[in-house]
């Protein structure tokens, strides 16, 4: 464990106060962490955890890549995310969605800074064999949804499925849907309603699908 994560761990713990830490241009001061942690989750009685389990994610991110120092270069994106708080500036409310294209852009630095064994840019990372299992079941999960959703909607009466399918043809046009309305003898909002109840038949028989997958 580098020394800058040391020294975040005495503060994080609440071991007194923390050596300014000098890292290029910039020093990491025991203020700019508690923003970092106060970002991290607002509960303070929460905070070190979450800063532990992001600091952990981020090292299995760098591992995963090859990197030589996955510690250091987890601590250099934390420290990217203190300054930019100590600044003021505003970040996303989402850390884990804005550390992971900070720690891109270090995992990059790291292959253009590597002198004795350099590295393409172009060279594919390794995956993360979590990343890519969840990868996975996503994908399989919009598949199969989407296999279901069609196979419902070829249940339909041809003409309730000609009337759902021409309703959400391209993109959504009043006009268009006024003359299907117009068409068929009834008003706007008759059509809206006769839509979503076809909508909902639909839903149902694909999620009664899904279960069975599932089974």
């Amino acid at each position: 464990m580098g020394r800058i994560h040391v020294d975040r761990r005495l503060a994080v713990s609440g071991s007194g106060s923390v050596p300014k830490i000098r890292q290029k241009d910039w020093i990491l001061s025991a203020g700019a962490l508690r923003r970092l942690l106060a970002w991290l989750n607002p509960d303070a009685a929460e905070a070190s955890e979450s800063y532990r389990q992001v600091h952990a994610k981020l090292v299995r991110f760098f591992q995963y890549r090859g990197c030589s120092a996955p510690e250091e270069c987890a601590d250099r994106t934390l420290d990217r995310a203190a300054r930019r708080l100590e600044r003021g500036d505003e970040l996303p409310g989402n850390p884990i969605q804005y550390l992971h294209g900070v720690a891109i852009n270090v995992w990059r630095e790291g292959l253009r800074e590597s002198a004795a064994a350099p590295v393409p840019l172009t060279r594919e990372p390794i995956v993360d064999p979590e990343e890519k299992s969840q990868a996975d079941s996503d994908r399989d999960r919009r598949e199969r949804r989407i296999a279901c959703l069609e196979k419902c909607i070829r249940k339909l009466p041809a003409e309730t499925r000609r009337l759902l399918l021409s309703y959400h043809a391209g993109e959504a046009n009043i006009r268009r849907r006024q003359a299907m309305a117009r068409e068929l003898g009834v008003g706007i909002e008759v059509l809206r309603t006769r839509v979503y109840r076809i909508r909902r038949v639909v839903e149902r028989c694909t999620r009664a699908c899904l279960d069975r997958d599932v089974q």
